[in-house]
Formats: C-alpha cells, structure tokens, sequence
C-alpha cells in the first residue's frame, strides 16, 4: 500500500512540477559550469534513449538532480548515479541511458534524502556503464555537490 502511495506522489510531482526543476538550455548554448536542462543531454533525434550529444564531451557543467548511492560508506559516497526524477532506479524504473548520469566523487559526499534535490557540477565524458541499478550513457568528475532549493 505504501508503494502505491509513494507511485501516485511521484507521478503527482511529475505532473505539476517535476519538469520545471531546470530552465531548458539547448545544448549549442552550454558554457564552462552553466547550469543545463536534462533535455540537453538528448539528440533531439533520439528513438530509443540511447543516443548522446557528443558535443557535451569533455564539457563543464551543473546538473539538477537526484543522488542514487553506489559505492558509499556510512554517510558518504564516492559514487552515484544523477537521475532526473527522485525515485529512480529504487521505486520506479530507471530512466533511460542518456537521462542517467555516473557521477565520480573521489572526495566522497554526503548521501542525501532520496527526495532532496541537488545540484551537481563538473565534467561530463560520454561513457557507456552498466551498474547494478541502470545503464549510463555519461559520466561526470564532480567538482561540486550541494543541496539544491527548488523555487516555488
């Protein structure tokens, strides 16, 4: 029962909020640690949720997302996958490959609440990964992790 509950809210979120996270950047737009759209990371010719944008190889930038723990310890992880949506991957589906983001953090950082949004920078490499909860079609050196304040 709380599964169905916890479903209804997440699509709820979706609906009325979800999508307006972060500002829609193209991605011929993107500079040095611009804060960008997760549309940006998807060729607008995309069929199957694979394909990448190559120019976004060895860029810098920020992401708004939500942390899923790999390899952590205690309270920290140095690894985790960036989905767009809270949930993924744990309570729902994982989104597809160009909409999940392995994110390397050698320092580690603090493991958020799975509904706490945060805001992720650094350099992105497109790079296919398979880890336990998804498949990845990118991959970011993350130089900064913070929480992230949505504004109503």
């Amino acid at each position: 029962m709380l599964r169905l509950i916890l479903g209804i809210a997440f699509v709820l979120f979706l609906v009325i909020g979800g999508s307006l996270l972060v500002p829609m950047i193209k991605p011929k737009l993107l500079e040095q640690s611009e804060l960008v759209a997760w549309q940006s990371l998807v060729p607008d010719q995309d069929l199957d949720g694979t394909s990448v944008v190559a120019d976004l190889d060895q860029k810098q930038l920020s992401l708004v997302g939500f942390m899923v723990p790999l390899d952590y310890s205690g309270g920290t992880a140095t690894q985790f996958l960036l989905v767009p949506n809270a949930g993924q991957c744990v309570h729902v589906p994982a989104p597809p490959p160009n909409q999940t983001i392995l994110v390397s953090a050698p320092d580690g950082v603090k493991i958020r609440n799975l509904y706490q949004p945060i805001k992720v920078g650094g350099g992105l490499s497109i790079r296919e990964l398979q880890t336990a909860y998804a498949s990845t079609s990118y991959s970011l050196l993350a130089t900064q992790v913070e929480d992230y304040e949505v504004q109503p």
